[in-house]
């Protein structure tokens, strides 16, 4: 599988991976200021894509994202202003850590589209590096403690960060691998084979349900209109479905890793703190509930542009992030903040739709992996805050700016047609 990637690589491939390497890898404190060696070894990366290209740096597809992605920034910087607590320094991280390397990725992937007309190349690339980051991960897992104590939350914990970081990419990664499995070739098979391994040692009850949910999703759209083949699909999704129920509920060891805590998710679905009934097993679901519950409050005290940048912290008894990232932006940047982040999703769903709408049989495939990709991340993210961590932006960035080369490729496609149809 690695013998048939290398076979192919070019000095452009190269760099591209590295920038991702160092983009979802090496944003941890296990070195001294890994962070800031990690964004000024991107940066080097890509200049040297552009040096070994054609010497031109080119702005087209990324503009938009940048400038979005720029306005959230700024308006976060704002926020001193009128926040509750000094957010200084989280201003600056995020700034540092987050906006530079991002802008960084989007003009490397920019730059890289340039030169390869099918986006296949690029997602090779984020998916070997995805490897490289959950080898690190798993090097950096005390196994034998998380055996002995069961706490699937140790995964990576010698990088000092919390595990749901490499989770969230993971299973983000893994749902661009699952795309080219049923889209493109079975080949990459071995890949999602070996990622959701992972996601399963990890233990993330997000992550594999999201995991799960995409992989269903592509396998039975895939099909097309086959109603057949749709039937046999849905047929052997319960089955296989069922039997990985039944062996995660009913072994003993798969139930106490995994099963009990997807259990509690659905139990505790709806319900507020006050309704649940706190145990050892669901006492995260419980803070995650207050949290969620203290955040709604702050943003109905300041609808419009919130308490501050990442200062909702400072208003619970955790001292934690709200966990979802709805409230994280409401309870922060109000509605203001809300609705600048979410733009971007509502516009890459609209350019689906309005593609659909428009050929009703869509030729570039890039545009069925973005409408599913946004739709789980737009899932996910009720437990989990992304809008300033690079481990979700970096892929959304992606697979949109592939979704920019697939129109592309359909403008081309209508160009010839009508040429085509001229002539006749």
């Amino acid at each position: 599988m690695l013998k048939r990637l290398l076979e192919k690589v070019e000095n452009k491939d190269i760099f591209m991976f590295l920038i991702f390497v160092f983009a979802l890898g090496y944003r941890t404190y296990y070195w001294p200021n890994e962070k800031l060696i990690g964004t000024v070894l991107m940066a080097v990366c890509y200049i040297l894509m552009i040096y070994f290209g054609d010497g031109v740096i080119r702005v087209y597809r990324g503009f938009k994202y940048i400038g979005w992605y720029l306005a959230l920034a700024i308006l976060c910087a704002f926020s001193k202003m009128w926040a509750i607590h000094d957010n200084s320094v989280y201003i600056s991280a995020m700034f540092k850590d987050v906006l530079v390397p991002l802008i960084i990725v989007i003009l490397a992937v920019e730059c890289y589209m340039n030169y390869y007309k099918s986006t296949i190349r690029l997602f090779n690339c984020i998916i070997v590096a995805e490897f490289v980051v959950c080898i690190r991960g798993i090097i950096h897992t005390p196994i034998v403690e998380v055996i002995l104590t069961q706490d699937t939350r140790l995964f990576a914990a010698n990088l000092g960060i919390n595990y749901n970081d490499i989770t969230t990419q993971m299973a983000l990664v893994f749902i661009i691998s699952v795309y080219l499995t049923f889209f493109y070739s079975r080949k990459y098979i071995h890949w999602d084979i070996i990622f959701f391994a992972f996601l399963m040692i990890s233990g993330s009850r997000k992550a594999i349900l999201i995991s799960v949910i995409g992989a269903v999703l592509f396998y039975v759209i895939s099909i097309g209109t086959d109603a057949i083949l749709l039937f046999k699909r849905v047929f052997i999704v319960v089955v296989v479905g069922g039997i990985i129920i039944f062996i995660t509920f009913k072994n003993p060891f798969m139930y106490e890793m995994i099963g009990q805590k997807i259990e509690k998710v659905f139990e505790t679905f709806g319900q507020s703190s006050s309704e649940m009934q706190v145990t050892d097993i669901d006492t995260s679901l419980h803070g995650r509930a207050v949290l969620r519950e203290m955040a709604a409050e702050q943003f109905k005290a300041n609808p419009l542009l919130g308490i501050g940048y990442y200062c909702f912290q400072y208003t619970n008894p955790y001292g934690l992030y709200a966990h979802n990232n709805y409230f994280e932006l409401l309870s922060g940047l109000g509605l203001v903040g809300f609705v600048m982040y979410y733009i971007m999703y509502a516009t890459i769903l609209l350019n689906v739709l309005l593609a659909f709408l428009r050929r009703r049989r869509i030729k570039s495939k890039e545009y069925i992996l973005v409408f599913g990709f946004v739709v789980l991340l737009v899932i996910m993210e009720y437990a989990q805050v992304t809008y300033m961590r690079l481990f979700a932006l970096v892929p959304l960035i992606t697979v949109a700016m592939a979704m920019e080369k697939g129109r592309d490729f359909e403008k081309c496609l209508d160009t010839q047609e009508s040429t085509k149809n001229g002539t006749q």
